[in-house]
């Protein structure tokens, strides 16, 4: 098996914007305007035939041609082309086919020998170029390459041994069909072997034939997932992108509601899209983009925002926003069912709220977009039509009408269930709404977040309760009495009345459809159950969801896969003992002594006689123990209920051990036993030591002279002691230890430039040596006299920490928070990140930037450079456009709440108010309602079809990749050898060339002065149509 390079790029969000985003940026351009330069042009492939590589010697027919003739000259070869001894003067000749651009050369020695060339220089026929991308004057004889002004010939360094691939890049391309490789006359070692490659491109064709695999790193799929999406790509040049069926990973009812969701937003909506029109989103985590159509979006997806509007359609949704930008070029985004993968999903109600709160707005905003541009949209792109856009419009009526009509539906069924007057529930409802929202706006989301859990479950159970009454509904519609005589007529004589109730029809057609549409995907017919989640958390996902996206349309944080804020919020008590405090502290009540501090060491507790939780000490206490951590002088000032406070029990009505053993010996017994915390030696984790040796720093050598002053005693006073509790404190955390706004921007940048905290997921086996590991052994003593073991770590909560050991210091509460969730024996999983973390930290690094021009990454260190000074460059918002970001936010998300609140009151009037009048029935309902059933009914219907359309589709498709009976799995599996290119002929050619997928490859280095990027000090980008 070949082994192919694993490159990893770190993003140092110091030097760089942080925004998923900018991360696309980073590496689109990569791949676009660096590694497309240095494809291998196949010799390595077999794309170049055995024909079209020639060499001075061994000629045609001599004994030597068949295991060292020059079609063994392919790179990873297991064999090498070898010249003739006799042979003063030896090269190899290649013929590319038709003109291409040359960027460099890979070369081996012959393998199992000690073979190889030491130098070489490169000849060629056609045309040199000063520059990628500028054409030189045409040659028509051989010409010695060169990049000096001199016109000697440049001598490239060859290999040292026989298997290392070495990389040469040239400076100035050649344009050329013909080229040969002539190794230097004696210098090679033993013999004159070699193996090589040729990088370049082709200048027509650059991009054509190149795809771009994105996905996350959660992500399952198999080979053949992402070969199913180039089938696609390769059918129809149209193509830009191309997504797959994403299926949700997870367990609990928040996952399996998502099972169902996903499933409808596949079968019908996605479906729908791909036959009416184009898919509108191929999302991030498994797609297939052509790389022609992303490079033709780059330059407006790298634009910087300059309005809130923009902000929720270009950072919030990027995924959409880049295939609104393909969409609008003219190129058509398709959605693969026979194509599938598996996704981690949010399996908690916090994390699945935050997410969609990301999702609903930035969706929203994408769809408004592309509405306003349709005349643009229909005249650039020939799969968008009137009908399409129409389409569309009806979809953002529905999403804005949503929380209305969700409303209706829980009122209607109540009615039915248990005779709720309409009127009564929907002011109920809407009375509901108003003040879920007035939460949004006026309190902490950690609070919204635990409303909207309670009315999730008020809800799931009225909707259970509305299902019963709309299938009362249906019963009796189907089977209703026939009306008696005495019975006083409802509507008019004339009116046209059904024979079934038209809302039982769309009941039932709706129920129908689904059905049916699982049968057609039997392979996910039971996603059809978790539709049972859906349906009691309808009012959820429709109208608290929808309230708590708007509301919270000013929050600019990503949502999910974040670092979770572990300790953030307070309980009611902390808040009131936090008042207290502050209260006692700036009245300094009661008068003070001197009191001598006790040497901790001599604690000995007793035995716990025990095992429940002890109830919390007195806030003098809690005071107490935070002045002995802020203060190590042997003297300080006391209160006089201190002392006996610190040992009392909150709630007993006695006092407890501690205290008994102060009034009988005054002190503290001297401790004459091992505690069960302590053992002899101490031992440090693998990150511990490591830490210690390296770049840990203390606050005040950290801090700038600037700010040491003002701020080191606030940093300290808050825990903040060194750097690796300064490491990833955010803008919140300097506001609540009292840095001003004005100096937040410059610490966050230094902060931004220290290396993570990593603490170790593992079992340790005393109390003492876990907190050496997280680096608060200060605290051991407090433990001891607590009488904490390992086995009782799992329970502390935040109150026992700041209450029962008196720590509350908000660095060390949130460390110790940390390490108590990673309490606990390693995973596979951990075990396995753990072993990649091992082998990366013994990997030899070196800064880019420290390199010296000769060196071969030293030309992507000025891309970066470029790349970076022209679009991705960290400011923290204090110079960018955006500086007002935060206000045109509230005020977008005011106006976003005014059109949502008037147009659903709107609709429950006019539907209300109809509904009243029986001379206004149209077919036993009111006009109004007729007609939104008549319009959903049709999208639904609409759907449904363009389903069965992309049934036949995919069913084409799966037929097509089904594989002959007389074909045999290995050969789909194994990687082609030289000898089978050779018989492959023309074919292996064309294959070589159309059905490559250019990602990261083995032989291309990531070195590359990028044509789009200022070559002879020109600008970057200064071309519209690239990046």
């Amino acid at each position: 098996m070949r082994k192919m390079p694993f490159n990893i790029h770190l993003k140092d969000n110091s030097r760089v914007r942080a925004k998923k985003r900018w991360s696309q940026v980073m590496y689109m351009s990569y791949i676009l305007d660096y590694l497309s330069t240095y494809n291998p042009l196949g010799m390595t492939s077999g794309a170049i035939e055995d024909d079209d590589i020639k060499a001075s010697s061994p000629k045609k027919g001599s004994l030597f041609m068949t295991s060292a003739g020059p079609q063994r000259a392919r790179l990873n070869s297991p064999y090498g082309w070898t010249a003739a001894s006799d042979d003063l003067q030896p090269y190899i000749q290649v013929d590319l086919g038709e003109t291409k651009m040359v960027t460099g050369v890979v070369t081996q020695g012959r393998p199992g020998e000690d073979q190889w060339v030491r130098s070489y220089t490169i000849q060629y026929q056609g045309k040199v170029v000063g520059s990628i991308g500028r054409l030189g004057t045409t040659s028509v004889k051989w010409d010695t390459y060169s990049e000096g002004i001199d016109g000697e010939p440049t001598v490239f360094t060859g290999n040292s041994d026989s298997d290392t691939p070495v990389k040469q890049y040239l400076k100035k391309p050649i344009c050329t069909r013909y080229l040969k490789i002539c190794p230097t006359p004696s210098d090679w070692h033993n013999a004159c072997s070699m193996r090589l490659e040729i990088l370049g491109y082709n200048p027509e064709d650059k991009l054509d034939n190149t795809y771009l695999l994105v996905t996350d790193a959660d992500v399952k799929f198999n080979p053949d997932a992402a070969k199913a999406l180039l089938d696609i790509t390769a059918r129809d040049p149209a193509v830009g992108a191309v997504c797959a069926r994403t299926h949700p990973l997870g367990t609990g009812a928040v996952a399996w509601y998502q099972i169902f969701d996903y499933a409808i937003g596949h079968w019908l909506n996605k479906c729908a899209n791909n036959v009416l029109g184009t898919v509108l989103c191929c999302p991030g985590c498994f797609s297939v983009y052509r790389a022609k159509a992303v490079k033709n979006t780059l330059p407006t997806y790298c634009t910087h925002v300059t309005k809130a509007n923009e902000f929720l359609i270009k950072d919030m949704g990027e995924d959409r926003w880049l295939c609104t930008l393909m969409v609008e070029n003219g190129w058509k985004l398709e959605y693969s069912a026979v194509s599938e993968d598996s996704t981690f999903c949010p399996e908690t109600f916090d994390e699945f709220f935050k997410q969609r709160r990301r999702w609903l707005p930035s969706t929203v905003a994408n769809l408004v977009l592309m509405i306003q541009k349709w005349q643009t949209m229909v005249k650039n792109n020939s799969n968008i039509s009137r009908l399409f856009i129409l389409y569309q419009l009806l979809l953002l009526f529905s999403t804005l009408i949503g929380p209305g009509t969700c409303c209706l539906l829980v009122s209607g069924g109540l009615n039915y269930a248990y005779n709720v007057s309409v009127t009564v529930s929907m002011v109920l409802l809407v009375l509901t709404s108003v003040a879920y929202a007035m939460i949004c706006l006026y309190t902490s989301q950690n609070f919204q977040l635990q409303v909207a859990q309670v009315l999730t479950f008020v809800f799931a159970i009225v909707m259970a309760a509305v299902t019963v009454g709309t299938a009362r509904e249906v019963v009796e519609g189907l089977s209703g009495p026939p009306p008696l005589p005495t019975d006083v007529p409802t509507m008019p004589p004339d009116t046209l009345v059904l024979p079934v109730p038209v809302s039982t029809i769309y009941f039932l057609t709706i129920i129908a459809i689904f059905i049916v549409t699982a049968l057609l995907h039997p392979t996910e017919f039971f996603c059809l159950i978790h539709g049972i989640w859906y349906l009691f958390c309808l009012p959820s996902g429709y109208l608290l969801l929808t309230i708590y996206s708007i509301c919270n349309l000013n929050d600019r944080s990503w949502g999910t896969r974040e670092g979770k804020t572990v300790g953030s919020g307070k309980s009611w008590t902390e808040i009131w003992w936090s008042f207290v405090d502050a209260m006692r502290r700036c009245c300094n009540c009661g008068p003070t002594q001197e009191v001598d501090e006790p040497n901790v060491e001599e604690i000995q507790p007793d035995p716990p006689t025990t095992t429940q939780a002890r109830p919390p000490s007195s806030p003098l206490v809690e005071d107490q123990e935070e002045e002995q951590e802020e203060d190590e002088k042997p003297k300080r000032k006391k209160g006089l209920g201190a002392v006996a406070f610190n040992f009392g029990r909150k709630g007993s009505g006695k006092a407890g051990p501690s205290a008994r053993r102060v009034q009988k010996s005054g002190w503290f017994k001297p401790r004459t036993g091992q505690s069960l915390a302590r053992r002899a030696t101490r031992k440090q984790s693998a990150w511990r030591r490591s830490l210690l040796d390296t770049d840990k720093l203390s606050t005040a050598m950290w801090l700038p002279g600037e700010f040491k002053d003002r701020y080191l005693n606030c940093f300290l006073q808050h825990g903040y002691d060194d750097t690796t509790f300064i490491a990833g404190m955010s803008d919140g955390d300097l506001e609540s230890i009292g840095v001003t706004k004005i100096h937040r921007p410059a610490l966050l940048r230094e902060i931004d430039k220290l290396s993570e905290y990593q603490i170790d997921i593992k079992v340790p086996e005393t109390v003492e040596e876990w907190l050496d590991m997280i680096g608060l052994e200060k605290y051991n003593d407090k433990f001891v006299y607590e009488g904490y073991d390992v086995t009782s770590l799992v329970n502390i909560e935040e109150q026992q920490i700041r209450e029962n050991l008196g720590i509350t210091k908000a660095a060390h509460v949130k460390r110790m928070l940390i390490a108590l969730s990673k309490l606990r024996h390693p995973s596979e999983l951990d075990e396995r990140i753990d072993k990649v973390k091992k082998v990366v930290s013994k990997l030899t690094t070196q800064k880019m930037e420290n390199v010296s021009q000769d060196h071969v990454r030293y030309r992507e260190n000025r891309f970066w450079a470029k790349l970076r000074n022209k679009c991705i460059k960290q400011d923290y918002g204090v110079f960018s456009q955006n500086v007002g970001l935060k206000e045109q936010l509230e005020e977008l998300r005011n106006s976003w709440l005014i059109i949502l609140a008037v147009s659903n009151a709107l609709w429950l009037t006019l539907i209300l108010t109809l509904a009243q009048q029986a001379n206004l029935q149209l077919l036993g309902t009111n006009p109004l309602g007729l007609v939104f059933l008549s319009v959903f009914g049709c999208i639904i219907v609409i759907q449904f079809l363009a389903m069965l359309v992309h049934r036949v589709w995919s069913l084409m498709h799966l037929l097509a990749r089904v594989k002959y009976p007389w074909q045999r799995l290995e050969e789909d599996m194994t990687v082609p050898t030289p000898e089978s290119r050779a018989t492959d002929g023309q074919t292996t050619k064309a294959g070589g060339e159309k059905a490559r997928m250019n990602t990261i490859d083995e032989t291309a280095e990531e070195v590359y002065d990028n044509p789009m990027v200022e070559v002879d000090d020109q600008p970057i980008y200064d071309d519209p149509n690239t990046l």
